[in-house]
């Protein structure tokens, strides 16, 4: 079914083994297949998972080889780390039940408690999704524990980080699950207005936390990735948490609930190319059923081009400077209604809000806009070598892109 061959598919089966706690089917036979492998695991902040499964496998045939042996160190780092931090979060959750704030917790470790081993899952931060009210209580006791804040943490602010020095520990408050100014995707907060009436309370390693229901947190899973998606796109972990909690949770789901809630905020085709992801190509099970029902109401699936566009992506579209411009030409696509040709312009001329964490001078100085844009263009805009991404690059890619956001019907 898929035109992947070599390392890509050898990925995707060494993932999908790890998934499931299976033996990987097969090793690459070559060591630039190995260096490759492990790349594209790197990229897609796997590596831990990965390196595991080819461990256990490349010893049964006859031994690690130096692309894998190098790869030991970091795959057995980051899942130190993980564990350090997670204990971490697990801590500041006791806190926050004494402290008696409901903050609800949303993907992170909920996610990564449905991998058959956990710490292996990376996860660059945790998420609370707080009411108005209470996010000025939850930034003193945050403080109090010795985080230290990384952005504005007034009253009126949407979301703000933390980080805990000691264990590396990084969090995001929202206020929202999207930005309210963000005019591609703010229409993603509508299903989540009363998540707070339907929030329930679960335990991880025995520690109790507050979370979305099911049916609401599964929903925020897809729309968090399709956000991505309208960015520079997503990776291929994200497909492993949306199936691995739809298996998990299958039996509680109203899944015609969820087919129309997706469908309101133009994400159903969306979703579903994801699942046929999860079940065909990392072998992940899904309820009976699911992938028929959602090709009775959207169409034939074809998750090819969607599959090909998240190898490439990195974890969050950030595999290449290119990449991550090109979302100039796709969020302004989705917010003129499917129209790309004024993307091109915005990726040459972004707005003083897109630049200025690049520019610091425009802070207080807007008027120079048009100078950052000179500054900008002189770095990268002709492509030439060590000037940082092309902007013809850029353009080529949010261009492909834009194709790809109408084949699944995100846009128009």
């Amino acid at each position: 079914m898929c035109p992947l061959q070599g390392y890509e598919r050898q990925f995707l089966d060494a993932l999908g083994a790890s998934l499931r706690g299976l033996p990987v089917p097969s090793c690459p036979r070559t060591e630039e297949d190995w260096r490759a492998l492990l790349r594209l695991s790197a990229e897609q902040k796997v590596l831990p998972m990965i390196y595991d499964a080819l461990a256990a496998g490349a010893r049964a045939s006859g031994g690690i080889g130096p692309a894998l042996g190098q790869a030991r160190a970091p795959a057995l780092r980051s899942a130190a780390e993980q564990a350090r931090k997670s204990l971490a979060f697990l801590e500041l959750c006791r806190a926050l039940r004494d402290a008696s704030l409901q903050a609800l917790v949303v993907k992170g470790i909920l996610c990564r408690s449905l991998y058959p081993k956990p710490d292996l899952r990376p996860s660059a931060d945790e998420d609370l999704y707080v009411r108005a009210e209470e996010f000025v209580p939850l930034r003193d006791l945050l403080l109090s524990l010795g985080f230290q804040p990384l952005g504005n943490t007034a009253r009126d602010t949407e979301e703000t980080a933390y980080r805990d020095p000691g264990s590396g520990l990084y969090v995001e408050v929202h206020r929202h699950l999207f930005p309210g100014d963000a005019a591609a995707y703010r229409r993603f907060n509508a299903p989540f207005l009363t998540a707070f009436d339907r929030a329930e309370e679960t335990t991880v390693e025995d520690t109790p936390l507050w979370t979305l229901c099911p049916q609401d947190h599964l929903l925020y899973l897809i729309l968090h990735s399709c956000k991505h998606f309208l960015h520079s796109g997503f990776g291929v972990r994200q497909v492993c948490d949306i199936c691995l909690f739809a298996s998990a949770q299958r039996r509680q789901l109203d899944w015609e609930q969820l087919f129309s809630s997706l469908e309101a905020v133009q994400a159903g085709v969306f979703a579903a190319n994801i699942f046929q992801i999860g079940r065909e190509y990392l072998g992940l099970v899904l309820p009976d059923g699911l992938l028929s029902q959602m090709e009775r109401r959207n169409g034939a699936l074809d998750c090819v081009p969607l599959l090909e566009d998240l190898l490439s992506a990195g974890v969050y579209g950030g595999s290449s400077e290119a990449r991550r411009h090109s979302s100039l030409i796709t969020l302004h696509a989705a917010e003129s209604c499917g129209r790309p040709t004024g993307g091109v312009l915005r990726a040459a001329f972004p707005r003083r809000d897109t630049l200025k964490g690049v520019y610091p001078y425009l802070e207080e100085r807007p008027w120079l806009l048009p100078a950052a844009w000179v500054h900008r263009l002189g770095r990268y805009a002709l492509g030439g070598p060590g000037r940082g991404a092309s902007a013809r690059e850029s353009v080529g890619i949010g261009t492909r892109r834009v194709a790809l956001l109408r084949k699944y019907r995100v846009i128009p």
